[in-house]
């Protein structure tokens, strides 16, 4: 479930302390509406009480959005530059939540931490284009003889791959020689895709380059 909270937010433009409403937790899969609002830039928006101007309520959020396998803790933007304590402390309390959470509904994949609104509708959107794009290269795999693996979100997230993995057999499977031939067969059709041209540069810096050792 998604929850409001009330809190006291300075105006950005005057300084005037407003009493607003935030979200605090936001689950797509409940509210889906969130989403859009976090993507149109309309999440915890406020109107300043004196100046009329519209702001940005800054306030911790806990983003969740099951499909993409993404939990996401958001601190307000000004920790960005203490992110190791903030990192320690997104692992902590997860693990925390974890251990009370019943074994069915514990979750297999770990929390990212964000710092401000816009770092998460950038992560959000990248998540989203690394799908559609996914997508495209599974449909153009049996045309143009490649094969793909689809991964769960989670697991491309960790390894800083594409969620499907062009690949050139079953024979070699995910070796870097094999998916090198298949992102060349796929750019040759579709040179548009930047998250695969991103792979193929990766592959080419580094020629020891492995699926299960990805850089990260």
């Amino acid at each position: 479930m998604s929850y409001l909270v009330h809190q006291e937010s300075l105006c950005t433009y005057c300084q005037f302390p407003n009493e607003v409403e935030v979200w605090s937790i936001v689950n797509v899969n409940t509210d889906p509406e969130l989403r859009d609002l976090l993507l149109g830039g309309e999440l915890n928006m406020a109107e300043c009480a004196s100046c009329k101007q519209i702001f940005y309520a800054e306030h911790f959020m806990l983003y969740h959005d099951p499909d993409y396998e993404l939990m996401a803790f958001v601190y307000p933007h000004e920790h960005a530059d203490e992110r190791p304590q903030w990192e320690r402390k997104t692992a902590e309390d997860f693990a925390r939540t974890q251990a009370e959470t019943p074994e069915d509904k514990k979750l297999a994949y770990s929390p990212v931490t964000l710092f401000g609104l816009d770092q998460l509708i950038y992560f959000v959107e990248h998540e989203e284009e690394k799908a559609i794009q996914g997508e495209i290269a599974s449909l153009l795999a049996p045309a143009h003889g490649f094969l793909t693996r689809k991964l769960k979100p989670s697991e491309a997230r960790e390894k800083n791959v594409p969620t499907v993995i062009p690949y050139l057999n079953d024979q070699e499977g995910l070796v870097r020689t094999s998916v090198l031939a298949a992102l060349e067969k796929l750019r040759a059709v579709n040179d548009r895709l930047f998250v695969y041209a991103k792979l193929e540069e990766t592959l080419r810096q580094n020629p020891n380059w492995t699926f299960e050792k990805c850089p990260r």
